[in-house]
């Protein structure tokens, strides 16, 4: 029966639609000029009315997007928070890619947990550099440099970019894996319950 039963979850629902997080720049809108020479950037909260730069559920992100207003070089990262509210590290990347002016898309292939953030590496000349857009009460963090995958940075609230908001969004599939967990047998009823343990709600 329980083979039976592994049978049919194997075969389960389809994935859950695909969800868009973060949000690149309007087409209307002004971009910002962001610092020059290579520069971390995250997105840790967003005021009302705009898409969480977080992922809110477990899977792959498949691809991302940018409206460059310039020359420069994007590299997508994934960052999870730490113990330390200031503290970043870095889980994956996608890039780096050139830049010319206009939208921009990018395949990626970055699994992601819930709750790990989308982030940019920009690099390139202050003038070309449009990491960002006008929006106000919002802020983007800033480390110098480059992290690698696996390198935490310190993203300190001063250095922040005020009233402005990523340039950035990310298409997310959420997963549908699970894992068998433990089975609790009643012999007298002769029945069992088999844990299911599931990547997302």
């Amino acid at each position: 029966m329980i083979v039976a039963c592994a049978a049919v979850l194997t075969a389960g629902a389809p994935a859950s639609a695909e969800v868009t997080i973060g949000q690149v720049a309007p087409s209307s809108g002004a971009l910002e000029t962001c610092p020059g020479g290579a520069t971390d950037l995250v997105q840790p909260s967003v005021t009302a009315g705009g898409n969480l730069y977080s992922a809110r559920a477990a899977g792959t992100i498949t691809s991302w997007s940018t409206r460059s207003g310039g020359s420069s070089s994007y590299t997508l990262k994934v960052f999870r928070r730490t113990t330390d509210p200031d503290v970043f590290r870095v889980i994956g990347h996608s890039g780096p890619h050139p830049l010319t002016s206009g939208l921009k898309t990018f395949p990626a292939n970055l699994a992601v947990s819930s709750g790990d953030l989308i982030g940019l590496n920009a690099t390139g000349p202050g003038t070309g550099n449009t990491c960002a857009f006008s929006s106000p009460g919002d802020f983007v963090l800033t480390s110098g440099g480059n992290l690698p995958d696996g390198g935490s940075g310190n993203f300190p609230p001063g250095g922040a970019m005020d009233n402005v908001r990523l340039n950035l969004s990310a298409t997310l599939v959420p997963t549908n894996a699970f894992n068998f967990g433990r089975i609790t047998r009643d012999r007298r009823k002769g029945s069992a319950a088999l844990e299911i343990l599931v990547s997302n709600p």
